[in-house]
């Protein structure tokens, strides 16, 4: 091989690493944060929130960017159960379910043909069916890691159990679709919607404060506003598309999910 063909080889490899690592640090840290965050609002003991984003960003990292990019999944997890007190080899054992769980399901749509745009009702059924049953792994192997630390009573199992599925399982119906739906074509149409966008933020915004937030006592108390976000979610997938209905999903959920926890509106 002469050395022109050695340098271009050798460049190839680089561009072709480069970007890997970039990846993996951009999930690893994305995980981790999403993690960490989640684990501040903890509801069974300190390692059980009812909503997992990151379950959300691993599976929507390995569907668009190939299992390649697992050990980021595995480190971001390890992090993130380091950073709220666990021993070394708990935060280790959850991370291997952490990380097996989406990366099963990430395999299991490509085999079945999903197409992360959402474009046909066989994917949303598809999608549905990966978060819950993907769920079921990490919930397990969670839950058996904190009893084997002698962390979790038996009569506490099955109510920890149910709580961490309904977490990972609702982190990945809220974080995935919006992460997989980022793409030129729905930004450049955000883009061109930028007045109407921004009606729907204030609209959006005091509709959040009193459904989620605010003490309201009119009525009684009993005045179903959670329900007037509907139209709302409606409005933004019909003009802003599958990045819009996301993102407006995800921001009632996080407001609604820390408004809660915080002692705060009607829930």
């Amino acid at each position: 091989m002469d050395s022109g063909t050695a340098r271009h080889t050798v460049g190839m490899a680089q561009g072709y690493e480069a970007p890997i690592m970039i990846r993996l640090l951009i999930l690893a840290v994305a995980y981790f944060v999403t993690g960490w965050l989640g684990l501040q609002i903890p509801y069974i003991g300190s390692h059980i929130t009812l909503v997992w984003f990151p379950a959300g960003v691993a599976l929507a990292a390995l569907l668009r960017w190939g299992a390649i990019v697992w050990p980021a999944v595995y480190l971001g997890a390890f992090l993130a159960n380091l950073s709220i007190g666990s021993a070394w080899p708990l935060a280790a054992a959850i991370a291997v379910g952490n990380t097996i769980a989406p990366l099963l399901a990430a395999r299991w749509l490509r085999k079945v043909d999903f197409h992360p745009a959402f474009e046909r009702q066989r994917d949303i059924v598809l999608f549905l069916a990966a978060a819950c049953v993907s769920a079921l792994l990490s919930a397990s192997s969670g839950c058996a890691s904190l009893y084997l630390a002698g962390l979790m009573s038996p009569d506490a199992m099955s109510t920890a159990w149910v709580s961490w599925w309904m977490g990972d399982a609702v982190g990945v119906l809220l974080a995935a679709p919006l992460l997989l739906s980022l793409n030129r074509k729905e930004i450049e149409q955000l883009s061109r919607a930028r007045v109407e966008v921004l009606v729907w933020i204030i609209v959006a915004g005091a509709m959040a404060w009193f459904a989620f937030i605010d003490n309201y006592q009119q009525f009684g108390g009993a005045l179903p506003l959670a329900f007037l976000t509907l139209p709302l979610v409606a409005w933004a997938a019909l003009r802003f598309g599958n990045i819009g209905a996301a993102s407006a999903g995800l921001g009632f959920s996080v407001i609604a999910a820390w408004s809660t926890a915080t002692g705060h509106g009607l829930f």
